[in-house]
């Protein structure tokens, strides 16, 4: 699912806009999206990853929980859906892996605050928690 279809689905939901209009931006966490990322292509389609910008990717605060409760009520969210001919690569420490997840969340307080997560898959159950995401060539 991505951000738009989320959104619009909230849309018609009675409290949506005044809920939208109390989105603050992130305040403690970091971006989460690959910073040295220059675009599909550049400076090769095999070392290369979209941008920040042609992923469309949005920050939001708390948006994400109202949809999916267990993340924490004051989680800066945010909603990555690659580029076709792109798939999500996570890192965890030294390691990229696949990732199968279209959102990540940080929490602005407490003591995981600004830690970014993604929900765990088959084989890495829980949440994980990573260090930065791109949208890289398949193949």
């Amino acid at each position: 699912m991505t951000f738009r279809f989320l959104l619009l689905i909230l849309l018609f939901c009675p409290f949506a806009y005044a809920w939208i209009e109390e989105v603050d931006d992130c305040k403690v966490c970091r971006p989460i999206y690959n910073s040295t990322c220059r675009g599909v292509g550049v400076p090769s389609l095999k070392t290369s990853c979209a941008t920040a910008k042609e992923t469309e990717l949005e920050y939001t605060v708390g948006l994400l929980h109202q949809i999916f409760p267990n993340l924490p009520v004051n989680s800066c969210d945010a909603v990555i859906t690659c580029p076709l001919g792109t798939s999500q690569k996570i890192r965890i420490g030294i390691e990229e892996i696949p990732s199968t997840a279209v959102y990540y969340w940080c929490e602005e307080t407490g003591k995981n605050a600004g830690k970014w997560y993604t929900p765990g898959y088959w084989n890495k159950p829980g949440n994980l928690e990573i260090t930065s995401v791109a949208c890289r060539p398949i193949g």
